[in-house]
């Protein structure tokens, strides 16, 4: 009885430990690196000496940010709406044992039910779709207006019956 154990250490999983000491709780910058770096070494008949030459200039261009950095200028800042965001999380995670539990995850969730809200909004003025059965959970990409991300939708639908998307974020 009680609680199962999970599939993995909640230490692997839990960011509150990097939330309270200011670090980055995903690797989403590290995501938006490779894909501008893979938009930058895409050349439609690459050569291994055209791959290594993009690298090479990556590799300078990361040893001058580094030492601009250690001559002490800023790297540069987060969009405002992060910031703002990350400043409320750890203000939420430095009062967490000053309220109850309930009251703290719904307070770390406010911010995540606002962007499905937005996402949801967008969808709702969508038109209609129509798909085939076998295409059906993969039938529109669409991008969430707060994140500006592509989120993947699917339809509740069979075939060629108008259905609305619905948001999975």
């Amino acid at each position: 009885s009680g609680r199962k154990k999970p599939l993995f250490p909640i230490e692997i999983w839990n960011v509150y430990d990097r939330t309270v000491v200011n670090l980055p709780r995903s690797n989403n910058s590290i995501k938006g690196w490779h894909n501008a770096f893979t938009k930058r070494v895409a050349i439609v008949h690459s050569t291994i000496t055209k791959l290594t030459e993009k690298i090479r200039r990556e590799q300078s261009k990361f040893e001058v940010d580094i030492a601009q950095i250690r001559q002490g200028q800023e790297p540069k800042p987060k969009k405002l709406k992060y910031r703002k965001l990350d400043e409320r999380i750890k203000r939420l995670v430095d009062d967490y044992g000053n309220v109850d539990l309930g009251a703290y995850l719904k307070r770390l969730a406010s911010p995540l039910i606002k962007l499905e809200s937005a996402c949801m909004r967008r969808i709702a003025r969508a038109t209609y779709f129509s798909c085939d059965e076998l295409s059906a959970t993969n039938c529109l990409a669409t991008y969430c207006p707060v994140t500006n991300r592509r989120r993947r939708s699917i339809f509740l639908c069979s075939t060629s019956v108008p259905v609305m998307p619905v948001c999975i974020l």
